[in-house]
C-alpha cells in the first residue's frame, strides 16, 4: 500500500527537480484531500511532492 508512510520508491517524471529521476525515496506523508505524496530522496535529503495520479514504484527492503 504505497499510501502508508516509510514506503520507499522510485521518484520519476519529475520536471522542477529532474535530477532527482531515477533515484529512491521515502513517503514520509500522503495528504489524502490534496491526493499528493511528500517523498524525501534517500541520496539528499530534499522533499518532492507527486500526485497520486502519477504512478509511483514501490521497493522493499532486499530490492537495495
Amino acid at each position: 500500500n504505497l499510501t502508508q508512510k516509510q514506503s520507499q520508491v522510485a521518484i520519476t517524471g519529475l520536471r522542477n527537480h529532474a535530477a532527482l529521476n531515477g533515484t529512491v525515496g521515502r513517503i514520509v506523508e500522503f495528504a489524502e484531500n490534496t491526493q499528493r505524496y511528500e517523498i524525501r530522496a534517500l541520496e539528499t535529503g530534499m522533499f518532492v511532492h507527486r500526485h497520486l495520479r502519477e504512478p509511483l514504484l514501490s521497493f522493499s527492503a532486499s530490492e537495495f
